[in-house]
């Protein structure tokens, strides 16, 4: 076969599978989720800078640093009070480095808005760096590539203690508004409804969150 054509049928073969690995990414999300919230405290999250939607509505923002097991507050800022705090992590936090220490403290957050509403925002995928635990409580939130598995599979090497997420309309009706993740499967629909919703996660000792491999075991090559 000539060989012009022999290259011409593997770059189109290169070209039709990339189409295909793109398709298969834009399916798994990575995209934008509409949230009703509630008035008073809503847990989100989104991995990302502050989508303007959610900081735009929302009267008050607070977030939690793990590492001295304290809320900080985003909106509205103190430049004296957030000076204070960066001060306290750079005591506790080996190297006073918070470039390093910024992973454990983005993911999820409490957003109080004074009315209920709509916002839209982006989610992506479990990142690595931001799906880092240290021991005790960190805040993070359910990304797109959940869906369809159970919360075991995405503990990577993390000994998980407790874990929730909250659900804002049992607050406003004053039931618990807690509820376990623990053995929690996110389905394709509620897995979907719950993707950008806040989730608090206790572990024994700083880890790795992360997605289990479910590939299936490769034959072997004979001998």
């Amino acid at each position: 076969m000539n060989k012009r054509l022999v290259l011409f049928v593997s770059l189109l073969f290169v070209f039709g599978l990339m189409i295909s690995m793109q398709n298969v990414f834009a399916q798994s999300g990575d995209g934008f989720v509409t949230k009703h919230v509630y008035k008073g405290w809503n847990l989100l999250g989104n991995g990302e800078d502050f989508p303007r939607p959610l900081m735009d509505k929302a009267q008050y923002i607070l977030g939690y640093a793990p590492i001295v097991n304290k809320y900080f507050k985003i909106k509205p800022e103190s430049p004296e009070e957030r000076e204070k705090f960066q001060n306290e992590i750079k005591s506790v936090w080996p190297g006073g480095d918070l470039n390093k220490y910024e992973k454990y403290v983005r993911g999820s957050y409490w957003f109080y808005y004074p009315e209920a509403g709509d916002v839209s925002y982006r989610v992506g995928n479990i990142q690595k760096e931001l799906f880092s635990m240290l021991a005790g409580w960190n805040f993070k939130y359910i990304t797109w590539d959940m869906v369809g598995k159970n919360f075991n599979d995405i503990t990577g090497n993390c000994n998980v203690k407790k874990a929730y997420t909250y659900d804002a309309l049992k607050a406003e009706e004053g039931y618990t508004p807690w509820e376990s993740l623990l053995g929690f499967y996110f389905d394709s629909q509620k897995g979907k409804d719950a993707v950008g919703h806040g989730m608090i996660i206790n572990v024994e000792k700083d880890c790795q969150f992360s997605l289990k491999d479910t590939t299936p075991i490769i034959p072997q090559l004979p001998n």
